[in-house]
């Protein structure tokens, strides 16, 4: 029985703490299939509401866990007063996303953080492989919007935006020293860069214009803040291009006529 505590505990992984763990298995459920990442989601829940120890840590992020607590109270009597069944789900699923979300802050730390960050970036190319498979060879409709596994396809575009955040983090730091670049989870900055631009091919075929327009606001406001003024500038560059691309050729972004019908009805 041991493989199966070291499975669950991902000792090929990390250094077989519950802690180290939870975090891992809650990098792998973003870029499995929904129903699987809901799971693996809710028995992390539990396994943190079970354990006294972990239990503390998630009670002591005080004004996020009374957010969420607050959040999922009335999200769960506005469903309880409509009778609305799905609603009751999507209540406790949003509390359970915060409850988890107050562990991960309260247990962050920069080896862990480099372990499900590297997992993210592996994920996310896999994902846009099965998104071509799904485009390419399942469907193949020129209308069909591929998902990768996710609820949908914006949700799939939300998946992209944070994991290109977590990407950029990852590439403006330094190179991993000689020992680090030997593990698993330090990768060169051009591994990150070609992660980048696979996950913004993803975003662009998956056509989600409203991740797209988030991923402008958010990439432009974290290098200005983090003042990285020539990323900034370039990134500026690309975005205004991409604009310029679908403004002269609009039969490259079809879904470019829509964004702006419903634009002028707002």
């Amino acid at each position: 029985m041991n493989w199966i505590k070291d499975f669950f505990g991902l000792k090929m992984l990390c250094n077989g703490s519950k802690k180290e763990a939870i975090w891992l298995w809650l990098a792998f459920s973003v870029w499995i299939p929904y129903v699987l990442s809901g799971t693996v989601i809710g028995i992390c829940f539990f396994v943190i509401l079970l354990s006294p120890e972990l239990r503390k840590i998630v009670v002591g992020q005080k004004r996020m866990f009374l957010f969420g607590a607050a959040i999922g109270a009335l999200s769960f009597i506005s469903a309880a007063t409509a009778g609305n069944l799905l609603g009751l789900v999507i209540a406790f699923g949003v509390f359970v996303e915060i409850f988890c979300g107050c562990f991960l802050r309260g247990t962050v730390e920069r080896e862990i953080f480099n372990k499900a960050s590297a997992i993210l970036g592996y994920g996310s190319v896999a994902a846009c492989i099965v998104a071509v498979i799904q485009h390419e060879v399942i469907y193949r409709n020129p209308d069909y919007r591929p998902t990768a596994g996710a609820f949908n396809a914006n949700y799939y575009g939300a998946l992209i935006v944070f994991t290109l955040i977590m990407i950029a983090i990852r590439f403006m730091e330094k190179d991993p020293e000689a020992g680090d670049a030997l593990k698993w989870y330090h990768l060169p900055k051009w591994v990150w860069l070609l992660m980048g631009l696979v996950n913004v091919f993803a975003l662009l075929y998956c056509r989600s214009r409203s991740s797209l327009l988030a991923l402008m606001a958010c990439a432009f406001i974290y290098l200005v803040l983090a003042r990285r003024w020539l990323l900034a500038a370039v990134c500026t560059v690309g975005f205004a291009g991409i604009w310029l691309i679908g403004y002269f050729r609009p039969e490259l972004f079809d879904w470019q006529n829509s964004l702006t019908e419903g634009w002028d009805m707002a």
